[in-house]
């Protein structure tokens, strides 16, 4: 998100105050469960605002601080000052700023995730490189009843791509681009996704601090939005059952001196060796990504084959599995699913890129090979489904006949299939043009989180 202020020092916020007739402040920041937090102020204050000087009480926050050691300080980013214009009122304004939570000495407080996600990125700078995200966010639109409160039926029934009539959230997605564009978001494109009632919203890639400020925006403005047309908006992993759920692709890309650090026009894929060792490194870690960035039972009912949903770790040129490597014409970035499904009061995007960044840049510095992460090729999905057959050839058998027919039935108990089976099956399904829903196979997440 880019100001439409341009640069934004204390004494030009002062004067957007006394020009925009801006009568109050919203001094926002995210807790450790990924929520939006918020003090409200009057404008009056902004002097103490730019000092540094508002407190608030960390001890009311989840996972902040106890009562002993509950002062704690606002920092505002100066950057992500904006109008909020929803909040507009007759000829009154409201604006926002970010902000980073400090402890009352002036430290950094270690349960910040922005303060943490800046950490990381400084550690990634000081080898010379810089991250760029571009998240895609998905989410549903429920209709609200007679008093007010959500429902379970979607806004419509359309499909990915849908066009009005049939998309009956158009018209909604408009205007939540139309108030982000004000906002200085950089819009790419707004669609209709694949299950019912849901929605993706795109926005140009930037660095992975504001991509991660974006996202948090991005949120509150789709919730504000949708509630004024007597909907609700949710970004729970998996809201449906037989339905997609809403995860969020992230587009990554690290430049060095200017240049595309992913890129090397020699290599088969155009991945250079930082590419492949940034790879390496977020394989090795993403267990443990998988399990912050999907922290909710919900969470792993999403994590299911057939809905698009990533199942296995491994790397390819589809975005079925956790890698992707896009068309050279398209970028020269990468794709990255790291399994995180972005949840309603679940997902805080700057841990994710935090964990991106941190985990790949490790790899580069610690140069761990490629293959030392048991990935010794980019694989495609047809690739990845004849390694599956040829780890599991004995448990192949069980879903193929001696003719090579696939015999895969509806009422097969996925609860009892191992995990490392799952994409031979997805892919045996696909072949032989079997509807097979796979939702809702195992209540809960124990069975899955043990067989990771």
């Amino acid at each position: 998100m880019n100001s439409i202020y341009g640069e934004l020092t204390k004494e030009r916020i002062k004067e957007i105050i006394k020009e925009e007739n801006i009568t109050s402040i919203r001094l926002q920041f995210v807790d450790m469960n990924g929520n939006m937090k918020n003090l409200c102020t009057p404008s009056s204050q902004i002097d103490k605002i730019l000092d540094n000087e508002c407190t608030l009480d960390g001890s009311s926050i989840q996972g902040f601080r106890s009562i002993e050691t509950s002062d704690m300080c606002f920092y505002p980013d100066l950057s992500t000052f904006a109008i909020l214009p929803w909040r507009k009122n007759g000829d009154k304004n409201e604006a926002r700023l970010i902000c980073d939570v400090y402890n009352a000495d002036g430290t950094p407080f270690e349960g910040c995730p922005r303060c943490n996600l800046k950490r990381v990125v400084k550690e990634a700078s000081e080898m010379g490189y810089t991250l760029n995200v571009g998240p895609e966010v998905e989410f549903f639109l429920f209709k609200r009843d007679g008093d007010g409160t959500p429902t379970l039926e979607p806004i419509d029934d359309a499909d990915y791509y849908d066009a009005g009539p049939n998309d009956e959230g158009e018209d909604v997605r408009a205007e939540m681009v139309e108030v982000l564009q004000s906002m200085g978001f950089d819009i790419e494109a707004s669609h209709h996704e694949g299950a019912i009632g849901q929605q993706e919203i795109d926005f140009k890639y930037n660095d992975a601090l504001t991509a991660a400020d974006n996202v948090i925006t991005l949120k509150y403005v789709i919730c504000e939005i949708a509630k004024k047309h007597n909907l609700y908006a949710t970004f729970m992993p998996k809201p449906l059952y037989g339905a997609a759920g809403n995860g969020m692709h992230t587009n990554l890309s690290l430049m060095k001196d200017g240049q595309n650090a992913f890129y090397d026009p020699q290599d088969k894929y155009g991945l250079s060796e930082t590419a492949y060792q940034f790879i390496a490194g977020v394989l090795h870690h993403v267990k443990a990504i998988t399990c912050v960035a999907n922290p909710l039972v919900n969470s792993y009912k999403r994590l299911v084959p057939g809905y698009e949903a990533p199942v296995t770790i491994g790397v390819g040129e589809t975005v079925n599995v956790q890698f992707a490597v896009p068309a050279g014409f398209v970028n020269n970035g990468l794709l990255l699913d790291i399994t995180a499904s972005v949840g309603f009061k679940e997902n805080i995007p700057v841990f994710p890129s935090g964990l991106d960044v941190r985990a790949g840049a490790e790899n580069v510095a610690e140069a761990y090979s490629y293959e030392e992460v048991k990935i010794d090729a980019i694989r495609t999905a047809d690739e990845l489904l004849d390694f599956a057959k040829s780890v599991n050839a004995g448990r192949y058998k069980r879903f193929v006949n001696d003719n090579g027919e696939v015999v895969l039935g509806g009422d097969i108990d996925m609860a009892s299939v191992a995990v490392e089976d799952w994409p031979m099956i997805a892919g045996l399904a696909n072949e032989a043009g079997l509807p097979l829903g796979f939702d809702g196979i195992f209540d809960g997440c124990g069975y899955a989180i043990k067989n990771w």
